[in-house]
């Protein structure tokens, strides 16, 4: 038995270091310049940090988050939170050479917890974005590009809150709207519009439509490190929500990736990174936000440039609040995701 189990790992690991020696050398090809890879360093993908490559690949996962908000305009202390899970989609191509186009959509559920349940109701949400990627400069070591891209985020659903507090008032337009067959064109119409207002007590529709520009630059420090540094501005155009005064905000990040596959048999690769987001017009008397610092870091497979697969979590920490009052906010996210190269 442990003949066999010695045997078993002697192979594994003579294929493993066939495939990393393979994928090393490809990596460090001359004019190899169109893949993931910068002096020998296999950069592993992540849904915080964008990607600064002009590739032709596919993606897929699925998410998780916890919202939790602490509010300190009373005590005790109130604490709320929101938990949300779904599925994620994404598509870049590379037109030319310095030229990319991308997309994405991401969906999921959305609730509240506890008595946050009523406030926040129970729906669907739905993340988007359209895109181009234009790369700046590259040589083996380094490489600069921006990108452009227009951004969406929607939320419907269930509003507890508001049929809660307006459920006496819906009596007579419930019964109008289930009342029978209408017998003439204005029974017709007014059981229309009973039913039109039942449907929006009980319902909401939340969106934010802007766009983001960013410039991105990667850096092999050797072929098992890394780093991309990013620096974007994102604006809101059109708005239906709390923040619909939000103008505008500026974020710039780090983070370094760390592959061992090129020093041991095991294709794994670590990502740890940190962004900052800070709005521009944080008026007192309005909702805003003082600034947002997100920490994330994930576990990636790295044996393959054209396939790789990788666990990633993160926690989004913002002061948020109205007026002089602040409240500390967390987002924690984790997503499992999967991706394919075509070049």
């Amino acid at each position: 038995m442990v003949g066999k189990l010695v045997c078993y790992l002697i192979g594994f690991s003579l294929l493993a270091a066939t495939i990393h020696a393979d994928r090393l050398q490809l990596c460090n090809q001359e004019g190899n310049l169109s893949k993931r890879c910068l002096n020998g360093h296999l950069f592993p993908p992540s849904s915080v940090s964008n990607s600064p490559f002009l590739t032709t690949d596919i993606g897929s996962g699925v998410h998780v988050q916890s919202g939790h908000t602490l509010d300190t305009s009373s005590k005790p202390y109130e604490r709320h939170a929101a938990f949300s899970g779904g599925l994620n989609y994404d598509l870049q191509i590379a037109v030319l050479e310095w030229l990319s186009v991308f997309g994405g959509f991401s969906g999921g559920l959305l609730s509240g917890s506890g008595n946050d349940i009523f406030n926040l109701g129970i729906g669907r949400e739905f993340d988007y974005s359209l895109g181009t990627r234009f790369l700046l400069w590259k040589n083996q070591r380094f490489l600069i590009s921006s990108s452009a891209n227009f951004i969406g985020t929607g939320y419907t659903g269930l509003n507890l809150m508001n049929f809660a507090t307006t459920a006496s008032n819906l009596i007579v337009p419930i019964q109008a709207c289930f009342n029978g067959p209408s017998k003439t064109a204005d029974d017709k119409k007014a059981k229309k519009a009973a039913c039109a207002s039942i449907n929006k007590a009980l319902t909401k529709f939340n969106y934010e439509l802007g766009f983001n520009a960013e410039v991105v630059m990667a850096a092999g420090i050797n072929p098992t490190m890394g780093f991309r540094t990013n620096l974007g501005y994102q604006q809101l155009f059109r708005s239906k929500t709390d923040a619909s005064d939000f103008k505008g905000q500026v974020y710039g990040g780090i983070a370094f990736s760390i592959d061992i596959a090129p020093i041991t048999p095991i294709p794994i690769g670590f990502l740890f990174g940190a962004e900052y987001a800070y709005q521009l017009d944080n008026r007192p008397s309005e909702f805003f936000y003082l600034g947002a610092l997100t920490l994330h870091g994930g576990i990636f497979y790295t044996g393959s440039q054209n396939f790789s697969i990788g666990l990633e979590v993160s926690d989004e920490i913002a002061p948020v609040g109205f007026g002089p009052v602040v409240d500390r906010s967390n987002m924690f996210s984790g997503s499992l995701n999967l991706r394919y190269y075509w070049n």
